[in-house]
């Protein structure tokens, strides 16, 4: 876990050589603005790196830990967020839209907000994702389903509530709110909290959300401090 492997000669009858290699680990700084914007130090950040949060300011002032969030100017609004903390380690990966035409069942033209209302994750930790479905789609009923980077499909429990539908990524995939039936590998029953084995970060204690789906769209990250 946390090793790639790499040829570096040209394999033959007689010659086989690899390595492995880990991950880059670095340290990373959360800042975040009165305005509520949020940075990170360094940026843009660098994938397959392991990153030790080790300062976060809020508003000039140093914190132990804040709730933080990006706003996306989807539809009627999808906001992702998540609470990170000092000394919170996380893998960063580039993760791009998982989902092709040879997965069964999924259509561009499904997707809600048309075709808008996708996202990844790129970081090993789930992250929290609300949808507002709008007035005249409040009571519309959405599939989700994410996508992780070994092609596996899980159809992910969502909660509609008063149009808003509300529902966890996993780590490093991509997720769909969609009109259509995807074939899914799997179904999650109840969103979970379990241990990340890889850094040791718990499931709902993630860097933030701001930097998690950053390939979303693009959009101002706000603040959304408890």
């Amino acid at each position: 876990d946390g090793y790639d492997t790499q040829t570096i000669f040209a394999e033959s009858e007689t010659v086989k050589c690899a390595y492995g290699i880990g991950y880059t680990t670095a340290d990373l700084g959360v800042t975040v603005a009165a305005d509520g914007t949020v940075t990170t130090s360094p940026n843009p950040l660098t994938s397959d790196t392991i990153y030790t949060v080790k300062t976060i300011t809020d508003d000039t002032k140093p914190v132990n830990s804040i709730t933080v969030g990006k706003k996306f100017p989807v539809g009627n609004g999808l906001v992702a967020e998540m609470p990170i903390s000092v000394g919170q380690k996380v893998l960063y990966k580039t993760v791009t839209n998982l989902f092709t035409t040879d997965d069964t069942g999924y259509t561009v033209a499904g997707i809600a907000d048309g075709g808008n209302a996708w996202g990844v994750n790129q970081f090993n930790t789930p992250v929290k994702v609300t949808y507002n479905q709008g007035k005249a789609d409040a009571a519309k009923v959405y599939n989700v389903y994410a996508k992780d980077l070994s092609g596996k499909i899980t159809k992910l429990a969502a909660t509609l509530d008063r149009g808003v539908l509300t529902f966890n990524v996993p780590a490093l995939s991509c997720f769909i709110i969609t009109s259509d039936t995807v074939t899914a590998s799997a179904t999650e029953t109840t969103p979970g909290t379990t241990t990340n084995p890889g850094t040791g970060a718990n499931d709902v204690v993630g860097v933030a959300a701001a930097l998690a789906v950053v390939a979303l769209v693009s959009g101002a990250a706000i603040s959304l401090k408890k």
